[in-house]
């Protein structure tokens, strides 16, 4: 087993460290994605300016083009920043559980008052809020993580 962190802040770099394959592909794609959401009045305002007001038919056609490749970037991105998030999150939170599970059943330095089971029931609901912590790493927390 790995060793114990002794503090929450070692507890979050190792998290970070252990899933850094699947938060730093994520963070990028979910920030293609932020980025194509701001883009998304400029591209209305470029249209207007190029397309509508001189009345440009061709140039309309190539804005409706550049329009749906920003909607298609911007799709894929959230989709698949979204999936690596939640992949973090969730390989992370196992692993806590299996060490804690581990250490849980094998440790002679139970609560008295409690039974495995409940260190077990308390503890992966505090490993499940451990691996929450990739949120701080989303500007989009809420929607990468519900």
């Amino acid at each position: 087993m790995p060793q114990t962190p002794s503090s929450g802040s070692m507890l979050l770099r190792r998290a970070v460290r252990r899933r850094l394959g699947f938060l730093l592909p994520g963070v990028i794609t979910m920030s293609l994605w932020q980025v194509c959401e701001a883009l998304v009045p400029v591209a209305i305002g470029i249209v207007v300016d190029v397309a509508i007001i001189p009345l440009s038919l061709p140039m309309l056609l190539v804005s409706i083009l550049g329009i749906a490749l920003l909607f298609t970037v911007l799709s894929l991105g959230y989709r698949f920043g979204a999936r690596l998030c939640n992949s973090a999150r969730e390989h992370e939170a196992h692993a806590l559980r299996v060490e804690i599970t581990h250490a849980a059943l094998t440790s002679a330095n139970l609560p008295p008052d409690r039974a495995s089971g409940e260190v077990l029931s308390i503890a992966s609901a505090d490993a499940d809020t451990a691996a929450q912590s990739f949120a701080q790493l989303d500007e989009e927390s809420p929607r990468c993580w519900a």
